[in-house]
């Protein structure tokens, strides 16, 4: 029997009537409810089970997220048995923390206010790809402007000039990987 079981079974035991341990059938995050049953009573579930007990805040909190076919300790809030909440969720899939104007969601990756930018930049590498790609255009300009030239060659000389001060800039930057895609936003 694994930890979290024996946890459960102990649970299971000592809480009162106002409180059961029972398993997450289904979550829906939209509303922060989920659906749950106690043991041997898969077919009476508990819906709109609510994952954060106070709702006079709103949507706004630190809302954790049990994982399906996990355990959850649920209360009883009041007198109206429809009126249950997480209390201890058992095993969470991740952590949702929203404000009026902040939604960030925490699990094998981190989303601030969605995703729909991508990944969050690496600054340290940027700027030194940056610093690379200054070096190159700045030899570019280098080259361009003092280069010497010579009459009637057809600009062979003004050539030659360039690519001998070109040839000095042998790195070139590379922006294939300064996302961090554990880390996005939106």
């Amino acid at each position: 029997m694994s930890l979290g079981d024996e946890i459960y079974e102990q649970f299971k035991k000592m809480l009162p009537i106002e409180m059961m341990v029972a398993t997450v059938q289904e979550v829906d995050e939209s509303n922060f409810t989920c659906t749950i049953a106690e043991d041997g009573e898969e077919d009476a579930p508990y819906y709109d089970v609510r994952l954060k007990p106070i709702i006079e805040s709103g949507d706004n909190g630190v809302i954790p997220v049990p994982k399906i076919g996990s355990w959850v300790i649920a209360a009883k809030l009041g007198e109206d048995r429809r009126s249950i909440a997480v209390i201890v969720p058992g095993e969470i899939d991740k952590h949702i923390i929203k404000t009026d104007d902040v939604y960030v969601e925490v699990s094998d990756t981190v989303k601030l206010n969605g995703d729909s930018f991508g990944g969050v930049v690496k600054w340290p590498d940027a700027v030194q790809q940056l610093n690379i790609l200054t070096a190159r255009v700045d030899a570019l300009y280098n080259a361009l402007q003092n280069s010497s030239t010579a009459a009637q060659d057809g600009g062979a000389t003004y050539k030659e000039a360039i690519v001998t001060i070109l040839s000095a800039v042998t790195q070139k930057e590379s922006f294939s990987n300064l996302e961090n895609t554990k880390v996005k936003h939106g």
